[in-house]
């Protein structure tokens, strides 16, 4: 019996951003910007962010337009891809003409490559 090979080990490291909501969408980009910079400089692979990152919680939802949420979240990929860091942001997505509290996953390359929709109750 052949031995096994020792295992490679590898480090994932995740940053965790508590943050303050700003009083609007431009604000809260800028916010995710230095706060995944600060992580990425610390040696973050990814930075999740809270849910609502993008809007905060004051946000008008009612007069919230699809092409607003994309708009802010080709910022965040932007970002990511910049950074070469992965992003995990909370933003409100739309589904068609529903509207969801999501989870938006960007890759190093800055690419939307997962978006979960909370279904759930805290």
């Amino acid at each position: 019996m052949k031995p096994s090979p020792e295992p490679t080990t590898r480090t994932l490291r995740v940053a965790a951003v508590q943050m303050k909501f700003a009083d609007s969408m431009d604000g809260n980009l800028g916010k995710i910007e230095r706060a995944a910079a600060q992580a990425a400089r610390a040696g973050a692979d990814a930075v999740l962010f809270p849910e609502c990152a993008t809007t905060g919680y004051g946000y008008d939802f009612g007069s919230l337009r699809p092409g607003d949420v994309r708009r802010c979240l080709t910022a965040v990929g932007d970002i990511a891809a910049r950074l070469k860091t992965h992003l995990l942001v909370g933003s409100p997505v739309f589904a068609g003409r529903r509207l969801f509290n999501g989870l938006t996953v960007f890759n190093r390359d800055g690419r939307l490559v997962h978006v979960y929709a909370k279904c759930q109750l805290t």
